[in-house]
């Protein structure tokens, strides 16, 4: 006798699947299907729908949604949500409910967050200047409107990070330079030509004398200070850092240093 009846699949099982979805189904709690099983499988569906669509056309007729024309657009645009929720819901049962429940928790949890960062972004605005504070000294810290500290480098200086033209230039606090110094390299960054400056000025320095070319800044910006058309000098000789010297100082409305803490306060009408 031949075997090959034994590897026909049996007609009553054809599908070598079927065993698996069916205990899937089994698992999820999922009854044979019919009419009555369809209808109350719908019930948690259009429950949901009903609920939110009351609540949504009695809070908004509260605050006078859904009037005129735009507001049918506003109705309209509710009822095809709620449609959506009620899909959502809908499916939940072939997930199995307690998987489509964490993950529902999961995103209404994101979304809290997200909320809750919105809503306290002002706090954490502030705890971000602190951290970048601690982190680049010479960006500062925002103390208050018009009010601006930086702590002091490990070299014993103040640095401040100012943005010069709209581009950033680290500036050496120094109260006993007089005027606001680029160095060539800084002057080059910002688009000025060092080669063709008319370095006709002599400033004195801790080297002696030096010459300086007298330029003009079209925007000079300490945090939310902005000074426009702002008078300066690039130096010709050998310097570390740009200065920024008492002809920015003068212009604040108070300055001082407090342990390791500079402040600078700025008039913000």
């Amino acid at each position: 006798m031949s075997p090959a009846h034994r590897d026909r699949p049996d007609k009553k099982n054809e599908n070598p699947w079927t065993q698996y979805t069916e205990s899937a189904s089994q698992q999820d709690g999922e009854s044979p299907k019919g009419w009555k099983h369809t209808v109350l499988g719908c019930l948690p569906a259009v429950f949901v729908m009903a609920v939110l669509l009351a609540l949504i056309v009695y809070f908004g007729r509260a605050r006078g949604l859904f009037a005129g024309q735009d507001g049918k657009y506003d109705l309209g645009y509710a009822i095809a949500m709620v449609l959506l929720v009620g899909a959502l819901v809908q499916g939940l049962p072939r997930q199995g409910y307690m998987r489509a429940g964490k993950q529902i928790l999961l995103w209404i949890g994101v979304l809290f967050v997200f909320i809750l960062a919105y809503a306290y972004r002002g706090e954490l605005g502030d705890v971000r200047d602190r951290m970048m504070a601690v982190l680049v000294p010479d960006r500062g810290m925002a103390v208050a409107e018009g009010v601006r500290s930086f702590e002091i480098a490990d070299d014993g200086h103040f640095y401040i990070q100012a943005r010069v033209n709209g581009l950033p230039v680290l500036f050496l606090a120094d109260t006993g330079a007089t005027n606001v110094v680029l160095t060539r390299y800084d002057a080059q960054r910002i688009g000025m030509d060092t080669e063709n400056l008319d370095y006709d000025g002599r400033a004195s320095t801790a080297n002696g004398m030096v010459r300086v070319a007298r330029i003009s800044l079209n925007t000079l910006e300490v945090g939310d200070y902005t000074l426009d058309n702002f008078p300066a000098s690039v130096n010709d000789s050998e310097l570390d850092t740009s200065l920024l010297g008492m002809s920015f100082f003068s212009r604040l409305e108070s300055y001082g240093v407090e342990g390791k803490t500079l402040t600078i306060t700025w008039r913000t009408d």
